[in-house]
């Protein structure tokens, strides 16, 4: 939902979980080809993975998305953000751009079936807070 929202020109990178989307070949292969997937690691030193993947294209331009949360919620409800993103912005000097999806917790619930639903994308101000 959030890649459709953008331009097409401007295809971002996308920072996944390397325990689920690069466990193994055909997951990888296809995380990296339809989103531009970027493994990141979640128990550890995953701020390293962003930073190696991700400051080079932003100092090219590029746009990087970042769950903050790191996970998807089971109840619905917002999670702890991590500070991935935050530092990311600022060991590269780009502003943070916020994002609201509403709706991806129908559309494909943790451990669920993808169903059609509505889905929302709310862009915010860019912000270096």
């Amino acid at each position: 939902a959030l890649l459709a929202a953008l331009p097409a020109r401007r295809r971002p990178l996308v920072a996944a979980a390397a325990d689920y989307w690069f466990a193994g070949r055909a997951r990888a292969t296809l995380c990296r080809r339809l989103v531009a997937g970027f493994p990141v690691r979640r128990g550890g030193r995953g701020f390293d993975d962003l930073a190696a993947s991700a400051v080079p294209a932003l100092a090219r331009g590029q746009a990087v998305v970042v769950f903050p949360e790191g996970t998807r919620s089971r109840d619905g409800s917002v999670g702890r953000f991590r500070s991935g993103a935050t530092r990311l912005a600022e060991l590269a000097d780009v502003p943070l751009l916020p994002v609201g999806l509403v709706g991806t917790r129908t559309l494909l619930p943790a451990h669920g079936r993808l169903r059609r639903t509505r889905v929302t994308v709310r862009f915010g101000p860019p912000t270096r807070d």
